[in-house]
């Protein structure tokens, strides 16, 4: 099966008039849900299902705790889980940061090298026309 795309124009960061250059992004086949996803692994290599669920949550919340303790987690062959930071303000001097002014920004994947080209063999792309798309100003001939 095809992983379809489409093209977007690339924000206009300095309020040019230039031919906006595009860039790629997947047009979405669906999202599974936790649910959907723990019955497809458990049919698809037999597992029984209350164990997955079981394991799922066991992993979601060991992730955590290891997460809020300052680690950073590696997760099989997918890559390391890792916490972001930001400061409430710009700050120029390091005498200035108070630990409340740090807050966390957000949990970042770095997935492994290998993992994306394994995934990348199996991928077969194919372009159309997202039928959500809001951005619907770029012209064929431009692209």
């Amino acid at each position: 099966m095809s992983i379809y795309y489409d093209l977007y124009e690339n924000p206009d960061k300095e309020g040019t008039e230039e031919q906006k250059l595009l860039h790629a992004r997947v047009v979405p086949s669906g999202t599974y849900t936790t649910k959907e996803f723990v019955e497809r692994v458990s049919m698809m290599h037999h597992i029984p299902h209350a164990q997955l669920v079981g394991a799922v949550e066991a992993i979601t919340d060991e992730l955590q705790t290891l997460l809020s303790r300052g680690y950073i987690v590696e997760f099989g062959n997918l890559g390391h889980f890792s916490l972001t930071l930001s400061l409430e303000k710009e700050i120029t001097d390091r005498k200035e940061v108070r630990s409340p002014s740090v807050h966390l920004k957000n949990i970042k994947l770095k997935v492994k090298q290998t993992y994306k080209r394994e995934l990348n063999s199996k991928m077969d792309l194919e372009r159309i026309s997202s039928p959500t798309r809001s951005n619907m100003n770029i012209s064929e001939k431009n692209v």
